[in-house]
């Protein structure tokens, strides 16, 4: 069950920051909190699963720099965008 709430978060995460990347004029804090609520999750997973689990660590790594990095993004855009109205 936490597996199918991990994906949807997960999912919705993704898809939040990427309009936030075109949109930076949304709300960061939802995209903080996506972000870490799909690293609670994933840390749950883990615990709950250590054996089965653990290589999933990788993608959960390369998820996090992409999510970052996105926010990082928008976040210079967002300051682009408020010097140039």
């Amino acid at each position: 069950m936490i597996t199918i709430i991990h994906i949807i978060i997960a999912l919705g995460s993704v898809a939040y920051v990427t309009a936030l990347m075109f949109r930076p004029t949304l709300n960061f804090n939802v995209a903080y909190g996506s972000v870490g609520a799909t690293l609670l999750s994933g840390v749950l997973l883990v615990a709950a699963q250590p054996a089965t689990m653990t290589h999933v660590c990788v993608s959960g790594t390369v998820y996090l720099a992409v999510s970052i990095g996105a926010i990082v993004f928008a976040g210079y855009r967002k300051a682009n965008y408020s010097v140039a109205s």
